[in-house]
């Protein structure tokens, strides 16, 4: 199968999940290698909007640590105590620099 496949079977799935939002993606593209300056994770809160976390996975090396990852999202979405440090982590270590 193509990307166009892929891309409607996810936009179907998004359609069911959150009927409300415009599933079709803005673009799609096979395979994208993204990495942090430092090649480690990204995983922080929005210094704006209480409700805003994002995590980035860096590319190949984070899928093995997924379920943490999640984990750790679940715990910040629900505002319960972190398992993990995540200060490490933190989006202001690039603007320390």
């Amino acid at each position: 199968p193509d990307i166009k496949y892929f891309a409607n079977e996810i936009a179907n799935s998004v359609e069911n999940i959150f009927p409300d939002l415009d599933p079709n993606p803005r673009d799609s593209r096979w395979c994208i290698y993204t990495m942090s300056d430092d090649e480690s994770f990204v995983i922080d809160k929005s210094k704006s909007y209480s409700k805003i976390f994002f995590a980035s996975a860096c590319s190949g090396h984070g899928f093995k640590f997924a379920p943490a990852v999640g984990k750790v999202m679940t715990e910040l979405g629900l505002g319960l105590s972190l398992s993990a440090d995540i200060a490490p982590f933190g989006i202001s270590r690039f603007h320390r620099r």
